[in-house]
């Protein structure tokens, strides 16, 4: 369950509770998280039942915020890593995700992917092109596998999958969307937001 702690994120410091209310903005400035309304409000009915209220997972269905101030909380500050040999295709995608431009590190192969995870050791996203020289999307799946139980991180596909024999495998593996290009803002970020709820159960990546 989500706690009531303010979280400073690329965008803004978030209050948790504010996710979940339509017409409030999801963060606040640093005034108002020493006396955030809402989170008072919630601290009152503490007191008055007597026990602890935790905050629902957050869901599609009840996170009330824009899908880019959702992904920047749940990301939690984590690096996202974008994985692609095209620079046409890397510059398109490292524009769709400027509101997060601090966090984005970028490599052109699963060779160079995996220095990134060795050397940074806090990615929570991985955008990952499948066709690419040295070590392909697939491949990096497997090496990755091969240091962790399963994947650490949410890993959305920036490539269309043709073979679904290939698509099962990864899925499988715990590979859990993938966009299309050309990338579509809305479309890109509700594919984000929707695989890091999956990926975290709602919880931020810590």
């Amino acid at each position: 369950m989500l706690s009531r702690d303010h979280f400073q994120g690329s965008i803004g410091t978030y209050c948790p509770t504010r996710l979940f209310h339509e017409g409030k903005p999801p963060f606040v400035s640093d005034i108002d998280a020493k006396t955030c309304p809402v989170c008072a409000a919630w601290n009152m009915a503490e007191s008055l039942s007597g026990k602890t209220i935790s905050l629902p997972k957050l869901s599609l269905k009840n996170l009330k915020c824009e899908p880019i101030h959702a992904i920047d909380f749940l990301l939690h500050g984590k690096t996202v890593l974008a994985v692609e040999d095209n620079p046409v295709s890397m510059k398109l995608l490292t524009k769709t995700l400027t509101p997060f431009e601090k966090q984005v590190v970028k490599a052109g192969n699963g060779i160079e992917a995996m220095k990134v995870i060795e050397e940074k050791g806090d990615v929570g996203l991985v955008l990952l092109d499948m066709d690419m020289p040295e070590m392909n999307g697939s491949e990096f799946i497997d090496e990755v596998l091969k240091c962790f139980d399963c994947l650490p991180f949410a890993v959305v596909l920036v490539s269309e999958l043709t073979n679904w024999n290939e698509a099962k495998r990864l899925i499988d593996k715990g590979v859990l969307s993938s966009v299309k290009k050309p990338y579509k803002k809305d479309e890109f970020y509700e594919t984000i937001l929707n695989s890091l709820l999956i990926f975290g159960n709602g919880l931020p990546l810590k």
